[in-house]
């Protein structure tokens, strides 16, 4: 027996995270990846901002 809604099967997943599971895929391959897909920077955000 299944208890998804069809409205959650409806749900795509997000860009970001297909280019960076691709860039896993290619990485697993033995492909060079610079993947600046998703992340989070080290430094704090400028005050003027």
């Amino acid at each position: 027996m299944s208890f998804e809604s069809q409205r959650v099967k409806q749900i795509s997943s997000s860009p970001s995270m297909v280019i960076s599971m691709r860039a896993k895929e290619l990485a697993s391959q033995g492909r060079d990846i610079v993947d600046m897909s998703l992340g989070e920077p080290d430094f704090d955000t400028p005050a003027h901002i």
